[in-house]
């Protein structure tokens, strides 16, 4: 699902049982791959003056409460 103007949502569908936890743990260990496989593509930085052109891996919306938008 694409949002903006260079958002990307990767959605990954789960059990309903999965605990929150290990979903969050999943996320977080994907964008650690994305980043470390190709640093000047990606970035896991939250402050957009550090991320320059590179594409912000954002796991931040596997928190509880957060929600997906439709584009």
């Amino acid at each position: 699902m694409v949002t903006g103007s260079r958002g990307v949502h990767v959605l990954v569908p789960v059990e309903p049982v999965t605990e929150r936890e290990h979903v969050k743990a999943f996320a977080n260990q994907l964008a650690d791959v994305l980043v470390g496989r190709d640093q000047e593509a990606y970035t896991s930085t939250l402050a957009k003056a550090g991320r320059g052109q590179r594409l912000f891996v954002d796991t931040l919306c596997n928190a509880r409460s957060q929600t997906t938008i439709c584009p």
